[in-house]
């Protein structure tokens, strides 16, 4: 045990600043900083035997710090201004300054090699193992021109797919799977692990140290090879492994598993028979917002990039909180309150469409029935949205949601809203368990999420499997456009909900465009069918109804209905084979 390490720890405490230990750079307790504490007894306890390294939150003290690693630009660091300095284990320093009018900003990156610690990460404190002061004033107002720099980064990257994870929370998740498990459960593990993009810094603990700290029931990466629970070569287990299936995903859904609810032991079975089921008289029927999308839908709306995804999202958006709908088929029984969250589109190119969306409506103010979030109005604060599966996530919904009221949650797009590879399911099965929570509380939902160039949805199919519907935008080839806008098929690949009474015209498809001068507009796939008939007919050329499948590409079964139908009489009908010529174009078509 330090005594050094105990008194620092205590003195910090006594200074209102809460501390919490590590082993190395690994946080000891369940919830890492979240367990900081200015306790004095558990303090004690944490350190008295123990040779613990102190940690603490900078923003907890009143500090922001800037973290640079070997390497840094020396023309920034030396705009720097001096300050209360600590020098690392690996050479680099951490630079201390006062946050007074900052608001929260979680973990972010100045600049190559130079990194924030304010209010969602920890550093390590003097007199931890390899850390000295080597200025010892105090800490000074942060400079103008970095928390200008934080401030104002509208167009930095948002998540995306396999951007690394930092030190810290790789730590506090791993830290929370129990090691005591079987085999198998193990390597799922070092599995994951192996495909969690981390990037390990100067000083920083490698995969493998993780992963052998791990398996000991340990947080530090001291423990030799051969100690470990099984017995191998960590490097070499962990490069053996591949990436399809897990990734930083299957971590996060280890240490926070779904919670399971046991059946009471009076349940009555009566109670789900058919015949219980048809004499329920407690089932609201489904509120609609717009066309086939209800407060209890779930929709997934998938297309390549491109094809005007975010356009659509914007116009159901601005169609349910206007009343006024954007497709003719798509009726907007009465104005709702929408919350739309976008995760990638710089805050200009937002200001722009959603300026555009709403002209299109016709309505010149939807009198605040329609919020958006975007994550660079967030990045200063919280480093970016709360990735969609953890906790922090969806608790950041639900909080907007109330302030809101919003009934209808649009969510664009899921590649950059939530943290897990695109190829694994298990991330996504934290998001199902939200899905559900949203359902119940009668709030429906759009996820928008990309697509291959051929159409097909982009990684695991699992994702649209809890979907109600799932609305496909499919590329139209530049000869068939009718404006040089937008232009696109709308198909769907999933109709749970239709009936085939009450709301199969919703769920027509057809062709979309969007002008500037005409904006939306819509034609149904029967109609786009008998253009093409006419147009290939009306010049005096006479088809077989196998010429005319190969010709338009439309199936002979809705040919024959067509020549059965109102058709009969411009179409010549020779018994074999059936002959297609129109005598005339008529207003009919």
């Amino acid at each position: 045990m330090s005594y050094a390490i105990l008194q620092a720890a205590l003195r910090l405490a006594e200074a209102g600043i809460p501390v919490f230990p590590t082993s190395g750079k690994m946080p000891v307790t369940m919830y890492g900083f979240k367990d900081a504490t200015s306790h004095r007894k558990t303090i004690t306890d944490w350190f008295e035997h123990t040779d613990y390294n102190i940690a603490i939150v900078p923003a907890s003290a009143g500090w922001l710090v800037v973290d640079v690693d070997l390497g840094a630009d020396p023309d920034l660091v030396s705009q720097l201004p001096p300050t209360f300095t600590v020098r690392t284990p690996s050479g680099g320093h951490h630079y201390y300054y006062d946050d007074e009018g900052l608001g929260e900003i979680g973990n972010a990156k100045l600049a190559a090699r130079v990194d924030i610690r304010h209010a969602s990460g920890y550093v390590l404190v003097p007199p931890s193992a390899g850390y000295v002061q080597i200025d010892r004033r105090d800490p000074v107002p942060l400079p103008k021109w970095v928390s200008e720099k934080l401030a104002h980064r509208s167009d930095a990257p948002a998540h995306v797919e396999g951007s690394p994870v930092a030190v810290d929370e790789l730590l506090s998740t791993i830290g929370r799977i129990d090691p005591a498990c079987d085999y198998n459960a193990w390597v799922r593990v070092l599995a994951a692990l192996a495909a969690t993009p981390y990037e390990p810094k100067d000083g920083e603990l490698s995969k493998a140290d993780i992963a052998i700290a791990w398996s000991n029931g340990e947080y530090s990466g001291e423990v030799p090879a051969n100690a470990c629970g099984y017995d191998y070569d960590m490097e070499g287990k962990l490069a053996s492994f591949g990436s399809e299936g897990v990734g930083y995903g299957t971590l996060l859904y280890l240490a926070y598993p779904p919670a399971t609810t046991a059946i009471p032991d009076d349940l009555n079975a009566d109670r789900f028979t058919a015949e219980a089921w048809l004499a329920r008289d407690d089932l609201a029927e489904r509120e609609q917002l717009i066309g086939p999308i209800s407060k209890t839908s779930r929709v997934m709306l998938v297309a390549p990039t491109g094809v005007g995804k975010t356009h659509v999202a914007m116009a159901i958006a601005c169609s349910i909180s206007s009343g006024v709908s954007w497709l003719p088929h798509w009726n907007v029984p009465s104005a709702e309150r929408v919350l739309y969250i976008d995760g990638e589109m710089p805050a200009t190119l937002i200001r722009d469409r959603i300026k555009e969306a709403v002209s299109r409506v016709g309505v010149d103010n939807l009198q605040g029935r329609l919020t958006f979030l975007n994550y660079a109005d967030f990045l200063s604060e919280l480093g970016g949205f709360p990735a969609m599966e953890s906790v922090d996530g969806q608790v950041f919904i639900d909080d907007w949601l109330k302030q809101t009221g919003a009934k209808f949650v649009i969510f664009d797009n899921i590649q950059s809203l939530t943290i897990g590879d695109m190829k694994e399911t298990d991330s996504w099965r934290m998001v199902q368990a939200f899905c559900r929570k949203l359902t119940d509380q009668g709030i429906g939902q759009l996820w928008v999420h990309h697509a291959n160039k051929d159409g097909s949805m982009y990684g695991d199919k699992t994702r649209a499997y809890q979907f109600d519907t799932v609305m496909s935008l499919k590329p139209v080839d530049d000869s068939d456009k009718e404006t040089d806008e937008l232009t696109f098929d709308l198909g769907y690949q999933k109709t749970r909900e239709l009936h085939p009474e009450k709301t199969a015209a919703w769920y027509a498809t057809g062709r979309v465009s969007l002008s500037k001068s005409l904006g939306w507009q819509f034609r149904s796939k029967a109609a786009i069918e008998e253009r093409a008939i006419v147009e290939a007919v009306q010049g005096g050329e006479t088809y077989t109804t196998g010429e005319l499948v190969e010709l338009l590409g439309i199936n002979k079964m809705t040919l024959g209905r067509y020549a059965k139908g109102k058709w009969s009489k411009y179409v010549v009908l020779g018994s074999k084979p059936l002959r297609w010529m129109m005598s005339r174009v008529t207003d009919d078509f």
